[in-house]
């Protein structure tokens, strides 16, 4: 029970990280993300907005 929370500037290694998360993680989880190239906010702005959309109670903060 895994939110994970990525604050993105590059859609490929975004897809990328996403594909290894479904395929390895192994536990109920939610992938949040957010591309952050258009508004270029700062992550923690980015991270706080993700994290109160999460559904669990553990957060995983990542770039990809």
């Amino acid at each position: 029970m895994i939110s994970v929370l990525i604050c993105s500037i590059n859609a490929d290694l975004s897809n990328k990280v996403r594909k290894n998360i479904v395929e390895t993680i192994g536990v109920p989880f939610e992938i949040l993300c957010l591309d952050n190239t258009i508004e270029k906010k700062g992550i923690c702005q980015v991270y706080n907005e993700l994290a109160k959309k999460a559904q669990y109670p553990y957060l995983c903060f990542l770039h990809e």
